[in-house]
């Protein structure tokens, strides 16, 4: 069988002198796996949003294909924190000479098999759509429970808590999968990003009381941990108080789910971690789908930061 693709990863090195000369090794192992020089090349960042356009120089000026080649640059979200901010982002990625196609702006929760479940049932099952409304279901919650700790991550959680981390992105795309009117042609896959769009447009935006934030019991700990065991890490003031515990009332005035109970719930460190998309029947309770629960939890109740 043929290879269609290959893999290289960049070494990673706090030693800022040491950078570009990663760079070129990249580079290197890149164009030892090459058959053509002109071959696609993909670039994943994986990275904070802080570091995308400094990683994109480094790359254009260390690891570019040959001229005439495709490349594309991958990026995770968080992508900025407000329009504004995306926007500014974006500009400044295109002013290292990228051009708008050329950047990916990634979702990688959409990639999950019980997230992708979800748009297959619904467009399979036409006898069970036409019951997918508020006549016949009475509430749905999204929910991602999970028994880890950001011990490890205080950095990334500190710049984006649970908000920007789970639930602006994965979780609204999870409920926007789930609610979404589906395309005209169900074939035509080009057009369920405009359908989620168009769902997410139509959600009454978020007043104060429609918000709970709390923070496991351990993160005051680890957060004080983490900056002792690391003196020279650039502190975000905001950082203890970032959030780990998210729950967001949300209202779609839409014919088809208005009067709906609708909502986002992501805990971190909670008992029985297991994520799930819950809808609450008229007549009946269904699990859209689940995940094998992991062991270990923690019984400690959240602290709440803006109680409702």
């Amino acid at each position: 069988m043929p290879r269609i693709a290959s893999y290289s990863q960049l070494t990673r090195t706090k030693d800022p002198t040491e950078l570009a000369a990663h760079y070129i090794q990249l580079n290197s192992n890149i164009e030892a796996k090459l058959h053509t020089a002109h071959e696609t090349r993909i670039f994943y960042l994986s990275v904070p949003d802080s570091a995308h356009v400094s990683t994109v120089k480094m790359v254009k000026q260390q690891a570019m294909p040959a001229p005439g080649s495709t490349v594309r640059f991958v990026i995770e979200k968080p992508f900025g924190a407000s329009l504004a901010d995306c926007q500014q982002r974006q500009a400044s990625l295109e002013e290292q000479g990228l051009r708008t196609e050329e950047i990916w702006r990634l979702d990688h929760y959409l990639g999950k098999r019980g997230v992708r479940n979800i748009l297959d049932f619904r467009l399979n099952n036409p006898k069970w759509e036409q019951h997918w409304n508020a006549e016949h279901v009475a509430s749905i919650e999204v929910v991602v429970q999970e028994n880890e700790d950001v011990a490890d991550r205080i950095d990334f959680y500190s710049e984006t808590g649970v908000v920007r981390d789970m639930m602006v992105n994965h979780m609204m795309e999870v409920l926007a999968t789930v609610a979404m009117e589906l395309p005209g042609d169900a074939q035509d896959l080009a057009q369920v990003p405009l359908a989620r769009a168009a769902l997410l447009e139509s959600i009454t935006p978020l007043v104060q009381d429609d918000l709970i934030l709390g923070q496991y019991e351990e993160y005051d700990a680890h957060f004080e941990e983490h900056y002792e065991r690391n003196p020279t890490a650039r502190q975000n003031p905001r950082g203890e108080h970032a959030p780990t515990l998210g729950y967001a009332k949300l209202s779609i005035p839409i014919q088809r789910w208005n009067g709906v109970h609708l909502a986002l719930c992501m805990p971190r460190v909670w008992p029985s971690a297991k994520p799930m998309c819950a809808s609450s029947s008229k007549v009946a309770r269904c699990y859209s789908f689940t995940s094998r629960v992991a062991p270990g939890t923690s019984s400690s109740p959240p602290r709440l930061l803006h109680p409702p």
